[in-house]
């Protein structure tokens, strides 16, 4: 906004004829540039997605490197962690608690690099205490502490940060935040007394109990909620809006705040989203009327009225607030964001020296089997079945699942526990393997994944009464199902796949 300032040479009242020395002043004044807050919730422990899905989500160098190029575009930018972070409270069973050290160790190094803004942490995180007070101090991070003292107005931590042209202040209690509305407020209207222009309250948590714990706040503009598998679009709450992101690191948040006069009140600006997902479904309906067997003018009209709808759904605009507002954006944290390459490459190498990291923990365990009650229950691998089952082993070792192991040596993934259960055969499994050293016979998906432990059957394979009792020529889809599931194998389609590993003397008759 521009206002122009007149000023004279004299002190004369100006006429038309008599204007001496005129000039003009004309004062700009500039918008404040946008403050963009960088939100991941729910992180979970995850270093990097399983390299197994056809779209891979999240990662930590995604993460960084998209975060470092929003850095150098030059506006006023911060960094956000709500929730489980450095551990998870879904832990794998095969995962050790060295292996867990070792990763969170990772995640701190990482989150370093980042210099974030605040992290409020999680339950699961609050379990290492000692640990998270190391990575407070060796690596600068603004861990937020749990609930302060017994009583209420205290509770929660704080912290008060100038970011561009704002006072933001930062709420937070890490850990356990069963009834602490009043312990937030009471930290936000602190905040506003040491002159907060606005006020973001951090949960770790996530979900009904969260937007439950929103709407009991008070003197909070914002809430960041700790993630979630299925992330609530933007709400308001009792006028206080509520985000929150994809969990393990799959969506990077972009809570965007625009600043006007005295910044006060803030709105939530939806960028007309509403309306688009109603003329997206409306579409989508149409669509599928199409589909159904439909005289031709309804077919006709049917297509000309989804015409109209995307040109209506590309025009669809929204008058920005007159006030101070908010936006709210989320982008899967995928291949296709822009990243700063130099420091992807740099959390891609920590990450490198992590995954090797396992394989030496694991050897310095020394773990002891468990061993199966009866000889019959010892897995033996599939070069064991190669004796009798000539064509069917021949067939097998032309597809995917005789390579299974390679895919993991080719990313440095050989000793991770939670990859390795579905690339070798019988990993923690009674009779199987539970030492890397010892994954030799087992590397690759074989017979035993799909059939059981193949002991008794190779001892005596005419008499099934000695073979294991898991052991079965027949395989149920629930076996193929425990790796190939939503999250590891997102393409999979039983009857579409199983062909593949059918071949001569294996489900199909030797020519």
């Amino acid at each position: 906004m521009c206002e122009v300032f007149v000023f004279s040479g004299d002190s004369e009242i100006m006429t038309a004829r008599s204007i001496q020395s005129i000039f003009f002043v004309i004062a700009c004044h500039r918008a404040p540039d946008p403050i963009t807050l960088a939100v991941i919730s729910g992180l979970e422990a995850t270093t990097e997605p399983c390299g197994c899905t056809s779209k891979p989500l999240g990662g930590l160098p995604r993460i960084l490197g998209a975060t470092d190029a929003l850095k150098k575009q030059g506006k006023p930018f911060g960094v956000i962690f709500a929730g489980s972070t450095f551990f998870s409270d879904r832990e794998d069973a095969a995962v050790t608690p060295q292996q867990t050290q070792a990763r969170a160790q990772a995640i701190a190094e990482i989150l370093s690099l980042m210099n974030p803004t605040a992290i409020v942490t999680s339950p699961a995180d609050q379990l290492y205490p000692e640990r998270l007070r190391i990575f407070a101090r060796d690596f600068q991070l603004p861990i937020f502490a749990r609930a302060q003292t017994q009583t209420t107005k205290w509770r929660a931590d704080s912290t008060l940060r100038t970011i561009g042209s704002l006072k933001m202040g930062f709420v937070g209690i890490s850990g356990n935040t069963n009834g602490e509305a009043d312990a937030y407020t009471a930290g936000a209207l602190m905040l506003r007394r040491q002159g907060a222009d606005v006020v973001i309250a951090i949960l770790p948590i996530s979900g009904d109990v969260a937007k439950k714990l929103t709407s009991q706040m008070n003197a909070i503009d914002i809430v960041i909620a700790g993630g979630h598998e299925h992330p609530e679009e933007p709400l308001v709450l009792a006028e206080t809006l509520y985000v929150e992101t994809k969990n393990k690191g799959q969506e990077l948040g972009l809570l965007r705040l625009y600043p006007k006069g005295d910044k006060k009140p803030w709105v939530y600006y939806p960028q007309g989203r509403a309306e688009k997902h109603e003329l997206t479904a409306r579409i989508k309906r149409l669509r599928q009327e199409l589909t159904q067997d439909l005289p031709d003018a309804a077919k006709k009209a049917r297509g000309e009225k989804i015409v109209a709808l995307e040109q209506e759904l590309h025009t669809v605009t929204e008058e920005t607030p007159n006030d101070s507002y908010v936006t709210w954006d989320k982008l899967n944290v995928d291949a296709s964001l822009v990243m700063s390459e130099a420091v992807f490459a740099k959390a891609e190498t920590r990450l490198v020296e992590y995954n090797r990291s396992l394989c030496a923990i694991q050897e310095a365990l020394a773990e002891t089997c468990t061993k199966p009650e009866y000889l019959r229950d010892q897995y033996v691998g599939s070069e064991s079945c190669r004796i009798c089952h000539t064509n069917a082993h021949s067939f097998y070792s032309q597809t995917a699942h005789s390579r299974a192991w390679q895919t993991l040596v080719k990313k440095g993934k050989e000793c991770d526990p939670l990859c390795i259960g579905c690339h070798s055969v019988g990993y923690r499994e009674p009779g199987g393997y539970c030492n890397f050293a010892e994954s030799g016979p087992f590397q690759n998906v074989g017979c035993e994944n799909c059939h059981g432990p193949g002991a008794g059957h190779a001892m005596d394979p005419k008499k099934p009464q000695m073979w294991a009792k898991s052991f079965s020529r027949k395989v149920a889809a629930e076996k193929c199902m425990k790796c190939h599931n939503k999250d590891h194998s997102d393409l999979f389609d039983y009857e579409q796949y199983l062909p593949k590993i059918l071949g001569p003397g294996h489900g199909k008759a030797i020519l």
